[in-house]
């Protein structure tokens, strides 16, 4: 069993790599999960984020949340459930839910909730398939 020490420099030497050439901050447990990252470049996520399955993330995307929001809200980082697509700059922020089978657009910015099967391209451009 590895020690708190060994296991954090295992980590680092796991992660570096990643981190230096593809400019990445993704936690070592979502490389080897259900999440798919087709263009690892510039992908920025925070480590209280949880993802459902089949969930692909494209490049420089940022999903994340600060303590502060963690008092506000309740939850530790964003939940993005099954067969959700992230496209390439998207901005998630905050301690938000996106719901299952939805689509983010490209530099796209989150800041709240999205319901379950909707088509989200900015704040203002929302596409439910109803």
């Amino acid at each position: 069993m590895l020690t708190n020490k060994l296991r954090g420099a295992y980590k680092r030497l796991l992660l570096q790599p990643l981190r230096l050439l593809c400019s990445c901050d993704v936690p070592l447990k979502y490389w080897f999960s259900s999440v798919v990252f087709p263009h690892p470049v510039g992908i920025v996520i925070n480590p209280g984020t949880r993802f459902g399955r089949n969930v692909w993330v494209f490049q420089n995307v940022t999903i994340g949340n600060t303590p502060k929001l963690k008092r506000e809200y309740g939850r530790v980082g964003c939940v993005i459930e099954d067969n959700v697509i992230i496209y390439a700059g998207a901005v998630i922020i905050g301690s938000v839910k996106i719901g299952r089978d939805s689509f983010i657009g490209g530099n796209a910015v989150i800041t709240e909730d999205i319901p379950e099967g909707t088509k989200q391209y900015n704040e203002h451009r929302r596409v439910n398939d109803d």
